[in-house]
C-alpha cells in the first residue's frame, strides 16, 4: 500500500481511500490532506519526504532514547515534562501505570503527517524532522500531552498540533526544540514558521468554516 506522499510528485494518495473511506466526509482525514497537500507545493525540490498516516516502528536506538521505565529512566523529569505541557494528575498516573506494566515506549506509532529528510534510511525507522497530530476523541491527552514529551525526546525538531472535530482546520499549538526541550512557537502573520522547514505554516485553514 503506497502511503508515501513524496516530494517533488503532486499526487496525494491517503491510506484511507484503501479502506473506502472519503477524506471529504472525515474531518480529520480533511486536514490530514489538506496539510499533506500544502507541505508537498511548499515543500517541492527540497530533500525531504512528507508521510502521512503510516505506521512508524521504533528501532532499539528510538527506544533506548527515550528510555526503559524498568531499568532507571528519571521518572522525576518524565512527570515535570509532562506537567510543562498541562498533562492533569489522573493522566500522569494513568501513564505511570501504563509503563510499570509494559515496561518501556510503546513500540509503534502512526504520526497523522510526518516528514523525514531523504537519505535518513527506511523512514519507518528514521527519526521524523516535523510531526503534524490531528486531534481526536480518543487521542486527546496523548497528542497534547505524552506525545509532546515522546517527540521533544527522541529528537523531532518541531510538533504541530491541529484541531479536531468542530474545531478542525486550526492549529492549535507548535512546539520547536531548544536545549533538547520544546518551547512553544508563537504564531506570526496569521500562522507559525517552521525553522526545520523553512516555511510559514498556516494556523487557520481556509476549507474549514468559522
Amino acid at each position: 500500500m503506497a502511503y508515501a506522499l513524496e516530494v517533488p510528485y503532486p499526487q496525494v494518495h491517503l491510506p484511507w481511500e484503501e479502506y473506502g473511506r472519503s477524506p471529504a466526509a472525515d474531518l480529520h482525514g480533511d486536514f490530514c490532506l489538506h496539510l499533506s497537500s500544502f507541505l508537498l507545493q511548499t515543500l517541492k525540490g527540497k530533500p525531504i519526504r512528507v508521510k502521512v498516516d503510516i505506521f512508524r516502528y521504533l528501532d532499539a536506538d528510538t527506544i533506548n532514547r527515550f528510555g526503559n521505565f524498568k531499568l532507571g529512566i528519571d521518572i522525576d523529569s518524565f512527570i515535570r515534562r509532562l506537567k510543562h505541557f498541562g498533562a492533569s494528575k489522573d493522566f500522569i498516573q494513568q501513564k505511570l501505570q501504563e509503563f510499570s506494566r509494559t515496561g518501556t515506549a510503546q513500540g509503534v506509532y502512526a504520526p497523522d503527517v510526518f516528514v523525514v529528510r531523504q537519505g535518513d534510511g527506511n523512514d519507518r525507522f528514521a527519526i521524523p524532522l516535523v510531526v503534524f497530530e490531528i486531534i481526536s476523541a480518543n487521542s486527546r491527552e496523548d497528542d497534547l500531552y505524552f506525545k509532546s514529551v515522546f517527540y521533544e525526546t527522541i529528537g523531532v525538531k518541531e510538533y504541530f498540533i491541529g484541531a479536531g472535530g468542530i474545531n478542525c482546520g486550526k492549529i492549535l499549538q507548535a512546539y520547536r526544540t531548544a536545549d533538547r526541550e520544546f518551547v512553544k512557537i508563537t504564531p506570526h502573520g496569521g500562522g507559525y514558521f517552521s525553522e526545520a522547514l523553512g516555511c510559514q505554516i498556516p494556523q487557520k485553514w481556509n476549507y474549514a468554516e468559522d
